[in-house]
């Protein structure tokens, strides 16, 4: 049988394949990630690996760069893999210890499934966090964002998506166990939240009822479930408002308040809250992976080695990498840093345009922001502004009538407010009223696993809150077009 021989920064390892198979699924079938935002159509050549025919024990191979996606096996191969591909991913866990009322078990966990990354955090009885483990979600292989996930679903392959998400979590289940030192049924309570196509997903029913209008949900969950985990699912507003949002605002404590108070989850799908005088408004605004790190040239999830922050010092560029490894590639943070700093030295004008590609300076893959890059960015940072625009307008809110801003989710713990503000995704009346959360939708399912009564607010929350359509919305079309500019 024929022979790939695989080699990482600190490992080798040689298997035997039969058949053609694909690179990218014998890699994935050993346990490498092979992060491909499109889909495996060979578009984004985030897949890009080097190869050997042949099994070679030498180090000065004559190496060949092929897409995993599009390479057939057939023969002996050695392939060579970069780092990005076998790092875990950076989430934001940090929730704090969660306050427990009358706590009838010993351990209980709380698992956010978002559409890049999913986290799960281990609770002892008394609400101390005791182990967490996170990944990059296996279903980026299919696609990067979620109605290309939708789409796969209702087209056949909602058994793979199933697949792919519960066995990363029963993996994530396994790893906690393991640095508990617990066994998996020490763990008698679960609370597992996520957007709505992402519950779909995870208990393999058929997403067609979102796939296509009038988008209206036929289940909006807030029940238990048994696989791959005994676990509550909190209940979905509608179709593209999740339950990552009810549990976002459970964490915020918005409702509980008479100041009138704005949250924004900013991701592939942006999901926006406004509450005011009692009332809870909502809507989402399809904003595309950008700030993910998908789709963008050099671009790549919050991963070692992803540039994170850029800034410009005595007119010179400088870059930090996560955990101050070898650059990878650039994530959202990154990104939008980027061209904040190149918008302000005039290297970007406000129409996005830019007079050639900008080279970063990283210690590792040479790192450049294209005029695709900057237009992804453009698309996606006026989908959410617009989105808070228009409902701030729906609602007869003026910005100085915003008393508490609150940015939930990784993507907002990082981003830098001045650069957000300078590329106009966050306007600039809100920036010093803005408060970082963290993982709202993971701290709000804890809250969850440790207060019942929670299940019940989480079920009035989603009932009441009043949804404002952006789709054919003139206000929200024009206000898109107006600030698609910088």
């Amino acid at each position: 049988m024929p022979r790939l021989k695989i080699i990482t920064e600190e490992t080798q390892k040689e298997i035997t394949f039969s058949g053609a198979p694909v690179l990218k699924d014998l890699l994935k079938q050993e346990g490498y990630f092979i992060d491909s935002p499109c889909g495996g159509n060979g578009k984004c050549g985030k897949c890009t690996v080097k190869l050997f025919d042949g099994i070679s024990h030498s180090n000065n191979l004559q190496w060949e760069i092929k897409l995993a996606c599009k390479t057939i096996l057939t023969a002996d191969t050695t392939v060579k893999l970069p780092e990005i591909f076998i790092e875990n991913a950076f989430v934001e866990t940090d929730i704090g210890t969660i306050q427990s009322k009358n706590c009838k078990f010993q351990y209980g966990a709380a698992l956010d499934i978002g559409t890049t990354t999913i986290a799960l955090k281990l609770f002892s009885k008394e609400g101390k966090a005791v182990a967490e483990a996170v990944s990059v979600n296996p279903q980026r292989s299919v696609s990067s964002d979620v109605m290309g996930r939708i789409s796969a679903a209702v087209d056949g392959k909602l058994p793979l998506l199933n697949l792919q998400i519960t066995d990363c979590i029963n993996n994530l289940f396994e790893n906690i166990c393991n640095t508990a030192g617990i066994e998996r049924k020490d763990i008698e309570k679960t609370v597992i939240t996520g957007n709505t196509a992402m519950l779909y997903l995870l208990c393999g029913i058929n997403p067609k009822s979102i796939a296509v209008a009038p988008f209206k949900a036929d289940n909006l969950f807030g029940v238990e479930i048994n696989s791959p985990v005994k676990a509550y699912l909190p209940p979905c507003i509608n179709a593209f408002v999740g339950a990552d949002l009810v549990c976002s605002v459970i964490a915020s404590g918005m409702c509980e308040s008479n100041k009138t108070a704005l949250l924004c989850d900013i991701g592939t799908n942006g999901e926006i809250a406004l509450w005011k005088n009692g009332r809870l408004y909502v809507t989402s605004a399809a904003a595309g992976p950008a700030f993910e790190g998908a789709e963008i040239s050099c671009g790549c999830p919050c991963v070692d080695g992803a540039i994170d922050k850029v800034w410009f010092e005595n007119q010179r560029i400088f870059t930090h990498t996560i955990n101050n490894s070898p650059a990878v590639g650039i994530c959202g943070s990154g990104l939008i840093d980027a061209v904040a700093a190149f918008l302000e030295q005039g290297y970007i004008d406000s129409d996005g345009i830019s007079p050639s590609v900008l080279n970063l300076p990283s210690h590792g893959k040479p790192i450049s922001i294209t005029a695709e890059d900057i237009r992804a960015l453009q698309l996606a940072k006026s989908a959410v502004c617009s989105a808070i625009e228009t409902v701030l307008a729906a609602t007869s809110v003026e910005f100085d009538e915003i008393e508490a801003f609150y940015l939930v989710g990784g993507f907002g713990n990082r981003l830098n407010l001045d650069s957000a503000v300078e590329i106009g995704l966050i306007p600039k009346a809100l920036a010093r009223k803005t408060k970082q959360m963290g993982n709202g939708a993971l701290k709000g399912a804890a809250m969850i696993l440790f207060d019942e009564g929670l299940k019940q607010k989480a079920i009035e929350t989603a009932l009441k809150a009043e949804h404002i359509q952006l789709g054919g919305n003139e206000l929200f079309n024009q206000r898109f077009c107006e600030n698609l500019r910088f």
